[in-house]
């Protein structure tokens, strides 16, 4: 058996081989590869090392197929997609315009108008939550206030399923100013998150609501711009 096997410097062709003879050889993109004949065809099995990496011009694959790991390509086509599990990104405007004082009010939802009632039971203060979301990020600005350098504390609050009771997840304090119409972000990793949280993340059944806390009034009728974004979770099964 072992006078069988030979090696060689190219892929070898079917004429050359003979039934039931292995040959290696080095197959360009491939690496080493094991070739024999049976029954007038030529079997084909690849060699390669941990550290090498494959290039293929072509791949046909039939059947189903898992990758463990992160799928990249520069472009993907799907000619039937099915899939019940995915990680989706959206983003809900906050826009309002109010007076501001310094207390307290909740960001609206599905109006312009905002809320300075004390709790989230109005239309305006929450979104039902219908898969688990993750703030990614909030960005806010405002028309320009000529001289507001005071700290503003954004909150991130819930009510759990069958709760009335109003949670804080997480909050952030900005400090600076906001005079020169600038845009402001607060990203996932700045919150300041509450002991028994360790994200930004609100459940399915969760009523969600996002709160801000001028320290000093800026004062004026001012336009606020804020827009939320959330990673989310979907799972349709």
């Amino acid at each position: 058996m072992q006078q069988n096997i030979t090696f060689r410097k190219s892929p070898p062709s079917l004429e050359s081989l003979s039934d039931g003879q292995i040959v290696f050889a080095m197959e360009p993109n491939k690496g080493v590869c094991m070739y024999t004949r049976q029954a007038g065809q030529i079997w084909l099995t690849e060699f390669n090392n941990k550290r090498s990496v494959k290039a293929l011009d072509n791949i046909k694959v039939r059947g189903d197929s898992t990758f463990d790991r992160k799928l990249t390509a520069n472009t993907l086509e799907a000619r039937n997609l099915s899939y019940n599990k995915f990680t989706d990104y959206r983003m809900f405007g906050h826009n309002f315009k109010y007076n501001l004082a310094i207390a307290s009010i909740f960001l609206p939802w599905q109006t312009a108008a905002e809320n300075t009632g004390p709790d989230m039971d109005d239309d305006r203060n929450a979104l039902l939550v219908p898969f688990r979301m993750t703030l990614y990020k909030l960005l806010f600005r405002s028309d320009r206030i000529s001289a507001y350098t005071a700290n503003i504390t954004f909150s991130l609050v819930k009510q759990d399923e069958r709760d009335q009771v109003e949670d804080t997840v997480a909050s952030y304090r900005y400090i600076g100013g906001l005079t020169e119409d600038g845009t402001h972000t607060i990203n996932s990793s700045d919150w300041i998150l509450e002991p028994s949280y360790d994200s930004p993340t609100v459940e399915v059944g969760n009523k969600v609501g996002l709160k801000m806390t001028p320290e000093i009034d800026p004062a004026g009728d001012i336009s606020w711009y804020i827009t939320s974004v959330w990673k989310i979770e979907v799972d349709l099964s």
